[in-house]
């Protein structure tokens, strides 16, 4: 008969005596049933097959970004629009362009700032050095390959608790930019199916 790590719940033999999976030493209680304590990272992985990547946050000004021992990175990409809707206008427009970061927990953009003088990318002017950020809670919904007006861009439309984002392939040229400019990111797709699947994890987190 199985037993269960009294800190992760991982299955451990009879005769275990330290848990294979967080090293806990077992040596007092040995419940034959799973303890009520779950392992989020584990379970993003085994039951949503989800893999983090090796992958540090860089929020600029603010240093290192390090993420908490729940936490962990999933996805990356470089020059994506951070849109937010304008409910004065009913239209998007652009409140960040930079990288962006999925994790268990939020969506993350960083923008290190610049001059939209030139560009006029934003009709707020020019962008300072900022962080986006939209917790996987408050994902309502989600709309990917949506048309963005006559740009001939297509984005992902998010509906947010209290606003909704359209994220999009950023046109803004800078020295040294290393991704090209266009109007689809084929890496969107997948972003969409992972924020699909953490709405659903974080759902089942939250009921518990």
């Amino acid at each position: 008969m199985s037993k269960y790590c009294t800190k992760c719940g991982e299955t451990l033999n009879e005769q275990a005596k330290f848990c294979s999976y967080c090293g806990l030493k077992q040596e007092n209680s040995s419940p034959i049933e799973p303890p009520h304590i779950f392992d989020d990272k584990k379970m993003a992985k085994e039951v949503l097959n989800l893999t983090p990547i090796d992958e540090s946050i860089n929020l600029g000004v603010r240093g290192q970004f390090y993420l908490n021992k729940e936490e962990e990175c999933y996805f990356k990409l470089q020059d994506v629009d951070w849109m937010e809707m304008d409910p004065r206008e009913n239209l998007f427009d652009t409140e960040a362009s930079g990288t962006l970061y999925l994790t268990n927990k939020q969506i993350l953009l960083y923008d290190p700032g610049y001059s939209n003088f030139w560009t006029r990318l934003s009709i707020k002017g020019d962008f300072k050095e900022q962080v986006k950020s939209l917790p996987i809670t408050e994902v309502k919904g989600l709309a990917p390959n949506i048309p963005i007006g006559s740009s001939g861009k297509y984005g992902t439309r998010m509906a947010g608790l209290n606003c909704d984002v359209l994220l999009s392939p950023s046109s803004r040229k800078y020295h040294g930019r290393t991704t090209p400019i266009t109007n689809v990111q084929p890496e969107m797709e997948k972003f969409c199916a992972l924020v699909e699947k953490l709405i659903i994890f974080n759902e089942h987190i939250n009921s518990r």
